[in-house]
């Protein structure tokens, strides 16, 4: 299995335990906290990170939800926003044990690092 941290604006945790990862989505929520990062420690090119967006002229979704994967030739990089919370846990999830995405959802925004 893949180590992991998490990685906030206010603190980093190394080896995080599953509740402790969904407690920080929730968290995101409840304590007005800008973003939330899962970084595999092995490899800052694979993370998964969400934010939870407040502004009044979002119209995508409450939560942004990003994920890098690693290829061959560098990494693809996905967006997508949602207003369900337990897709983003379900997400986070599915990443954490390292299961296949489905990224049919997302928008593939790699061009935009690729500048």
């Amino acid at each position: 299995m893949k180590k992991f941290s998490i990685i906030t604006e206010h603190s980093e945790t190394p080896n995080p335990e599953w509740l402790s990862i969904e407690y920080q989505i929730v968290d995101l929520v409840a304590k007005d906290r800008d973003f939330m990062v899962l970084m595999n420690a092995d490899n800052e090119q694979d993370y998964m990170q969400t934010c939870f967006n407040q502004a009044t002229d979002q119209t995508e979704g409450s939560y942004c939800l990003e994920v890098r994967i690693p290829t061959d030739n560098g990494f693809r990089h996905y967006q997508a926003f949602t207003d369900d919370a337990f897709k983003v846990i379900d997400e986070f999830s599915r990443f954490y044990k390292s299961k296949p995405l489905d990224t049919s959802w997302y928008r593939d925004i790699t061009a935009e690092f690729n500048g």
